[in-house]
């Protein structure tokens, strides 16, 4: 996981250094975008394997110590058709 414009990923630690503890700070990945085209296919490939597995949750994991949030929210946006259900 990365932002594609340095700018978001200085936001996010600014916004994690003026939370100081107060209020836990996290990031959603995916949302209602994801019900089509490209960010539905990278979803599906994400979770078809343990391995594409394995990938994303140590992504998510070093984006989590790089940047001090407190979590991700993995919102698939969709209902998953039948092959994917088994990966839920």
């Amino acid at each position: 996981m990365s932002f594609t414009k340095t700018a978001d990923g200085d936001r996010l630690k600014q916004l994690v250094t003026k939370a100081a503890g107060k209020v836990k700070v996290s990031v959603a990945v995916g949302g209602w975008e994801v019900k089509s085209g490209e960010a539905k296919d990278r979803f599906s490939m994400m979770i078809s394997s343990s391995a594409s597995r394995a990938i994303f949750i140590n992504s998510a994991k070093a984006f989590i110590e790089q940047y001090k949030i407190d979590g991700i929210d993995v919102d698939f946006g969709t209902r998953p058709t039948p092959p994917l259900r088994a990966y839920f």
